[in-house]
């Protein structure tokens, strides 16, 4: 019998921020929610917008203010879209590795 379980994947990576100070984050595989909520967005704008709510969704920090922090360096001082495509590669190398496994 094929006996199932929720398994969301999720990769861990240590962050250096512009200012020096590192901080460990999760970035968790994005739910069917979050991903209707990029898919459903009406526009360009609205469907960045929903990216970037989506990546804020996905990382865990147990640093106060983390997230918050690692969302707006990447926003406003680097490519937040294309730092949430690597994550996305890296997640999926560790789901096709599960299933060699």
């Amino acid at each position: 019998m094929l006996k199932l379980k929720l398994d969301r994947k999720k990769i861990d990576f240590e962050y250096e921020f512009a200012d020096g100070t590192k901080e460990t984050f999760s970035y968790l595989d994005p739910t069917t929610a979050q991903l209707e909520c990029i898919v459903g967005a009406e526009g360009v704008k609205q469907g960045m917008q929903a990216i970037k709510t989506v990546m804020h969704g996905c990382l865990k920090s147990g640093g106060e203010g983390a997230v918050d922090k690692l969302v707006e360096e990447q926003t406003s001082s680097g490519n937040i879209y294309d730092f949430k495509s690597m994550l996305d590669v890296e997640l999926g190398k560790l789901k096709k590795s599960a299933k060699k496994g």
